[in-house]
């Protein structure tokens, strides 16, 4: 696996203009090795439930008041009164897994810019990673700089919540060469908590998905019908009154129909389920009833089991779904639309609407300076790196995930030039126009899975799994 992985991005390093018709087995091995990935974002997976105790003592009063004007991050505060971490000549790190060839482009980069520092960088295995951040981070120990998946802690949010972080905002404030509105803004403000800013999202996920023009019209729609929440449900809800033996989506059953259509879904649809700065339940049930009954709509439905070598575009054009997703990055992107065109039909891209009939991205990668960091400097030197246009605009670097750095995204779906210019300019617009962002936690969608699968699969009355849910999350929000 890793082999096959390191070899897909070497291609993209060397920017190897891509033979389309003759490297549809590299391309068919990238989308299986994303899939594979991606697969930890299963409701079903196995996490601790058990969140170490917070302690949100003195969260209230904080100086720092954030708003958004014209798009942009507003920051009204005044930090002329801070001053910058003393300079220091070491460097702490920790990484594991994927996250390695992230640090890795990163590390070249530093050195580059601060060769008398010297980096002390432990690659450790993903379960060691773990263990060791969620045991040293709340002590005082561990890494100079915290980058790992959103989803590494249990649940980011209460983390940020005990105030174990620096908070950045006088860091960005200082700085000169940093620009906070360099990025998308309804992402990064993500990683602000009661005004303080105590995590950077490095990288992100949307669900950008392939249709074709003459699918989408023999199903009776047009894009813009797809735009809203409530409409991309109808359409759904339509596409099967048409072809009830198919699936909307494809689906190639990576935990079950119901759990892969479910997951799906509750990645794209902004759905909080808590309010962490309220302490309340944050569900709209008329709305996640309405999600929640498309999934119920399809269940029995088989997937598409005997594609799952192939993962090709021609079951949008044999109408065997309306969308297909996998559109990860440029290449995935441009392999989608090339084989569309090849069965004589038109591509289209879109992104999953979310409940504010917007775009929710799913923020993958994330960074932050623990407060008992020893070389904060250079920890922020370093989170500026990873934040910089060298690493945001390299597929190779963030691969099978989206840059938050807006200023750069076109410059990222051109790298190795494999989009043509009308693919090009589809991509930019769906990715350039995120309004939100959620930091992933498994805990919360296992607890979604658990306790409203019974009612798609028919074995339960909504009202009584919706309780249940809304019960589990009351006594996970007060732990």
């Amino acid at each position: 696996m890793f082999e096959a992985i390191t070899s897909l991005k070497l291609l993209f390093r060397r920017r190897i203009r891509m033979d389309k018709k003759h490297n549809l087995t590299i391309v068919f091995i990238y989308i299986i090795v994303a899939f594979v990935l991606f697969s930890c974002d299963a409701i079903d997976s196995n996490v601790p439930i058990k969140e170490d105790s917070i302690d949100t003592s003195g969260l209230g009063n904080q100086s720092y008041i954030e708003g958004t004007a014209n798009g942009e991050i507003v920051n009204e505060s005044d930090y002329s009164w801070f001053e910058m971490p003393e300079e220091t000549d070491s460097l702490v790190l920790y990484s594991a897994g994927m996250l390695t060839t992230t640090i890795t482009y990163a590390v070249e980069l530093f050195e580059e810019q601060y060769p008398d520092v010297h980096i002390e960088w432990y690659k450790l295995g993903e379960e060691e990673f773990e263990n060791k951040i969620r045991a040293e981070i709340p002590a005082g120990r561990g890494p100079d700089v915290f980058v790992a998946d959103s989803y590494t802690l249990p649940d980011i949010y209460k983390t940020m919540s005990t105030g174990v972080f620096e908070d950045l905002n006088p860091y960005i404030a200082n700085d000169t060469d940093f620009d906070i509105n360099d990025f998308l803004t309804g992402i990064m403000d993500e990683g602000v908590f009661r005004g303080s800013r105590y995590v950077m999202p490095l990288t992100h996920r949307v669900q950008p998905v392939a249709a074709t023009e003459e699918g989408l019209a023999e199903a009776g729609c047009t894009l813009d019908d797809l735009s809203t929440f409530e409409g991309y449900l109808r359409v759904c809800t339509q596409y099967h009154d048409q072809y009830p033996g198919n699936n909307y989506m494809a689906n190639y059953a990576y935990q079950s129909l119901d759990k892969d259509n479910l997951s799906f879904l509750c990645q794209c649809c902004g759905f909080r389920y808590i309010d962490y700065e309220n302490g309340v339940i944050d569900l709209d049930e008329d709305l996640f009833r309405s999600m929640i009954d498309l999934c119920r709509l399809y269940h029995g439905n088989k997937p598409n089991v005997e594609d799952i070598k192939g993962m090709d575009y021609r079951k949008l054009t044999e109408r065997k779904c309306l969308l297909h997703d996998g559109l990860d990055s440029p290449i995935l992107i441009s392999n989608a639309f090339w084989q569309i065109r090849l069965y004589s039909e038109t591509p289209v891209m879109l992104i999953t609407p979310d409940i504010y009939d917007g775009k929710t991205a799913m923020i993958q990668r994330i960074s932050a300076i623990p407060k008992g960091a020893g070389n904060k400097l250079n920890a922020w030197r370093f989170l500026k790196i990873l934040l910089s246009d060298e690493l945001q605009s390299n597929p190779s670097a963030i691969m099978g995930q989206f840059p938050v750095k807006k200023t750069i995204l076109r410059e990222y779906l051109s790298y190795g030039d494999y989009l043509e210019e009308d693919e090009l300019e589809q991509a930019a617009a769906c990715l350039g126009d995120i309004q939100h962002g959620i930091m992933w936690s498994k805990l919360l969608q296992r607890y979604v899975g658990d306790n409203m699968i019974p009612y798609i699969e028919g074995r339960a009355s909504f009202e009584d799994c919706y309780q249940k849910l809304l019960n589990t999350l009351e006594l996970y929000k007060d732990e």
